[in-house]
């Protein structure tokens, strides 16, 4: 989360890009993917509370 009602926030979320699907610089190029950096146990549905029990909530 971005502190937008604090000066350094005000200036961070001015400076922010966001892009809705492939920005046109990058469109046609191969992607490559980080092996590490994709989910291991996660089904493609589970309940909201295995959800938070991954993100490390204590219940």
């Amino acid at each position: 989360m971005i502190p937008y009602r604090k000066a350094h926030g005000r200036t961070a979320y001015k400076n922010l890009k966001v892009n809705v699907g492939v920005p046109s610089e990058f469109d046609g190029q191969e992607f490559e993917k980080v092996e590490a950096a994709q989910p291991k146990n996660i089904a493609k549905s589970m309940e909201l509370g295995t959800v938070s029990k991954l993100l490390g909530a204590k219940f």
